[in-house]
């Protein structure tokens, strides 16, 4: 092939691949739907719980980097108490990255070992089957149970082949819904024990929320 040929074709091929590019970060940029509900607006109160707010240091918010952030510790009666977390992210960056601030992430950086782990499929009024992913830590002698999801629009997932799923679903899509993450560590040291209280707060929260 001569050189004026040869490099033709490779002006070509450099334009071809500029054009693709071009059209897939057009496709690509999105703004994101503010959310309906604020995330100081869950009740702390309901069925005998009553929660109080969980400080949240400045060096946590900005790793965390969300546009809102909700932290409670809920008692009842005399029982140990459970710790209720949510973040939302509206910003396009963030919403972009599969699973931000995964709960396996930031567990295991504090030093815990997930020790079991289970899928719970919830059943939710108004909203259907949530899948919840339940996981046993132990950190020295302490056990706890940490179950999670993340949201977005009428979609849940809880690992990033499922984020990249849902993301692919809403490629080229020039509005997305926000990220919601909905986390419950409770102090059991199985999901069989965690499980009935996971049930009641995956339900009062995503029953409460509203997304369109």
């Amino acid at each position: 092939m001569k050189t004026n040929t040869r490099l033709t074709v490779a002006l070509l091929t450099v334009f071809l691949c500029s054009i693709g590019v071009f059209f897939v970060q057009q496709s690509y940029s999105f703004t994101v739907a503010n959310p309906l509900q604020q995330l100081s607006e869950f009740p702390a109160e309901f069925d005998g719980w009553r929660g109080t707010e969980e400080e949240i240091t400045d060096g946590v918010a900005n790793i965390l980097d969300a546009t809102e952030t909700l932290s409670l510790r809920f008692q009842q009666g005399g029982d140990l108490p459970v710790f209720v977390h949510s973040s939302v992210w509206t910003s396009p960056d963030s919403v972009a990255e599969t699973c931000p601030h995964h709960p396996d992430v930031c567990y295991r950086g504090n030093g815990w070992t997930p020790t079991d782990r289970r899928t719970l499929q919830i059943q939710v009024e108004g909203v259907g089957q949530v899948p919840v992913q339940a996981v046993v830590m132990k950190r020295g002698d302490q056990q706890v149970t940490v179950a999670f999801t993340y949201r977005m629009g009428d979609a849940f997932f809880s690992s990033k082949p499922e984020a990249r799923a849902v993301q692919l679903k809403l490629f080229g899509t020039k509005v997305w819904p926000a990220v919601t993450k909905f986390m419950i560590q409770v102090p059991d040291s199985s999901i069989t024990a965690a499980e009935p209280k996971i049930n009641i707060f995956v339900k009062k929260f995503f029953a409460w929320q509203r997304v369109d």
